[in-house]
C-alpha cells in the first residue's frame, strides 16, 4: 500500500495540532478547579486584580516605557525584569487605551528597531494559578539567526516551561498550559514535514527541567522554531482571553456581592423601619391611654370643683340662715326676755 504525502506547510500543520489540543483543553461548563489544587483568586484582594493600562508614551528608553506601564496599570502588579541591557534601547512614541498589560509589554518587540542579529523578546513566567500579578515578564534579546550558516545537523535547546509550566508546579486541566506530549508531537511532525527526505530529527525531552533538545537539519530546526513561535502566540492569546474572562467573572462576582450586600442593607433598614413604625403605634396607644386618663382626671376635678362650689354656696346659705335666726332671737329677747326669766332689755 502506497501512502500519499500531505502537502501541508509546517505553520498550517502546527495550527491544526494546536487547535486540537486547545479544543481538548477547554473547560467544561460549570466545572471549576479543585479547591486543593491551586490558590483561590477570590482570596486575593480585588483591588489588586485586573490588568489593563492606558497611556500616552512620548518616546524614550524601554525602561521609561515600562515604568509608565507600571504607573498607569489598573488594579494589577506589573513585574518586569530586563536582560541584555534591553532597558537602554530607544523606542518611539505610542498611545493606547484599555490594553492588557501583557499586550502593552509585547508592543516593545514591535516598536524597538531590530538589530542586525538580535530582536527584543518578551517571556512570561507564570505561577500557574491565573492570578494577575503572579506573572513575571522578562524582556531580553534573541538571535535573529540562531541556527548559524554552517551546513550539517545542529542542536538547539528549547525551554517549554512557559508553555507547560515548571515541573514543580502541580497543574490542572485548563490552567493556561499545553501538554508536553502535544508540543513534542507538533515539533516532530513539523520537522518531518519540512524535510521529508532527510533523516528524522532526534528529539529528547528532559521532564525535570522542562527542556527540549532537538538535533536535525537547518530546515527541521527552522520548522521547530516556527512551531514554538506559533505556540507562544496562540497560548498568549488564550491567556489574555482567559484573563479577560476571569476579570469579567470577578467583576460579576463583585457586583453580585455588592447587590447582595445592598439587598441585605435594604432588608435591615426595612426591618428597622417596621420596628420603628410598630414602636410608634405602641407609643401612640400609650399616649392615647394617658390622654384618656388625664381627661378622666380633669372631668373628676371639674366635678369635685362643682361639688366644692355647691358646698360653699350651701355654707353661705346656712350662715345667712344662722344670722337671720340670731336676729329673730335677739328681737324676741328684747321683747319678751330670755328663757331664764330675765326681763326684756
Amino acid at each position: 500500500m502506497t501512502r500519499q504525502k500531505l502537502s501541508l506547510c509546517p505553520a498550517a500543520l502546527v495550527s491544526l495540532l494546536l487547535s486540537a489540543s486547545l479544543a481538548v483543553a477547554q473547560p467544561a461548563p460549570g466545572r471549576g478547579r479543585p479547591d486543593n489544587a491551586q490558590p483561590d483568586p477570590k482570596a486575593y484582594s480585588p483591588a489588586k486584580q485586573g490588568g489593563t493600562v492606558t497611556l500616552k508614551f512620548p518616546g524614550g528608553t524601554v525602561r521609561e516605557y515600562v515604568d509608565m506601564v507600571r504607573k498607569n496599570a489598573v488594579d494589577v502588579y506589573v513585574n518586569v525584569s530586563f536582560t541584555d541591557s534591553v532597558e537602554k534601547l530607544e523606542m518611539p512614541s505610542i498611545e493606547f487605551t484599555g490594553v492588557f498589560v501583557g499586550t502593552a509589554l509585547e508592543a516593545v518587540t514591535q516598536m524597538v528597531a531590530p538589530h542586525a542579529e538580535q530582536t527584543v523578546k518578551v517571556r512570561e513566567l507564570r505561577g500557574g494559578s491565573g492570578i494577575p500579578g503572579e506573572t513575571l515578564y522578562i524582556l531580553g534579546l534573541v538571535s535573529n539567526n540562531p541556527l548559524g550558516t554552517t551546513p550539517g545537523p545542529k542542536m538547539v535547546v528549547f525551554s517549554l516551561n512557559d508553555l507547560i509550566g515548571p515541573a514543580w508546579i502541580a497543574h490542572q486541566p485548563n490552567d493556561g498550559t499545553i501538554a508536553a506530549e502535544t508540543i513534542l508531537t507538533a515539533v516532530e511532525t513539523a520537522a518531518r514535514t519540512a524535510q521529508a527526505e532527510a533523516p528524522p530529527p532526534d528529539i529528547r525531552f528532559h521532564k525535570e527541567s522542562g527542556m527540549l533538545l532537538l538535533r536535525g537539519s537547518r530546515e527541521q530546526l527552522e520548522a521547530a522554531h516556527e512551531v514554538f513561535a506559533h505556540l507562544h502566540d496562540d497560548i498568549n492569546s488564550r491567556r489574555i482571553m482567559e484573563n479577560s474572562q476571569r476579570q469579567a467573572e470577578r467583576q460579576n462576582e463583585t457586583s453580585h456581592s455588592a447587590m447582595q450586600q445592598l439587598q441585605a442593607e435594604v432588608a435591615q433598614r426595612s426591618e428597622q423601619a417596621q420596628k420603628a413604625e410598630s414602636d410608634a403605634r405602641t407609643l401612640s396607644r400609650e399616649i392615647a391611654k394617658h390622654e384618656a386618663a388625664v381627661e378622666m382626671l380633669r372631668h373628676e376635678l371639674d366635678k369635685r370643683s362643682e361639688e366644692m362650689a355647691k358646698l360653699a354656696e350651701d355654707r353661705r346659705h346656712a350662715q345667712d340662715r344662722i344670722a337671720e335666726l340670731e336676729r329673730i332671737v335677739d328681737q324676741y329677747k328684747a321683747q319678751y326676755g330670755d328663757h331664764k326669766g330675765n326681763p326684756p332689755k
